[in-house]
């Protein structure tokens, strides 16, 4: 097959901006930069809840046919971050692990992804190995991500993430 028909060697448009001029984000929420000290102090707060549960005898259970393991920990910064994030980008949807599905944050052009607890088999076997991931993407594109052990700020432009 000639190159030029090859659909791996047709060039990809390039994501948009999404910082500045070229903003694709609503009016009434602020630009990923302007979202980074919020995002910021929401995340350090959940580390900080995470930390204090995981320091405690916590309740811990299984769940799916693959028993994957679900703490107090993991509900308890899922509903902190559920109540805090909103308020940053009122306008983005919901996609957690540790929430019941809603097929409409998956078509939303803005949402949150969440994983309030990332290693939970690490977090409730007492190792340090587990972050709290949490990203703000806009149309399937990330545009912020942010962990709050090591804190790490990426400005990402990316293809598409494939949505479940």
């Amino acid at each position: 097959m000639p190159a030029s028909e090859d659909p791996r060697m047709i060039p990809k448009k390039p994501a948009p901006d999404v910082i500045g001029g070229g903003n694709r984000f609503s009016e009434k929420i602020m630009c990923p930069e302007e979202l980074r000290a919020p995002l910021e102090a929401v995340m350090r707060e959940a580390g900080e809840l995470a930390r204090a549960t995981a320091r405690r005898e916590f309740k811990r259970w299984t769940k799916g046919p693959d028993r994957s393991p679900v703490s107090e920990g993991d509900i308890a910064v899922n509903d902190f971050l559920h109540a805090r994030l909103p308020a940053l980008a009122p306008s983005a949807g919901w996609i957690s692990e540790e929430t019941e599905d809603d097929p409409s944050a998956r078509v939303a052009p803005l949402a949150w992804i969440v994983d309030p607890i990332d290693g939970t088999r690490a977090y409730v076997a007492g190792f340090a190995d587990w972050t709290v991931s949490v990203a703000l993407v806009s149309e399937g594109r990330p545009v912020l991500a942010q962990r709050p052990i090591k804190v790490q700020w990426m400005k990402i432009k990316a293809s598409p993430l494939p949505m479940r």
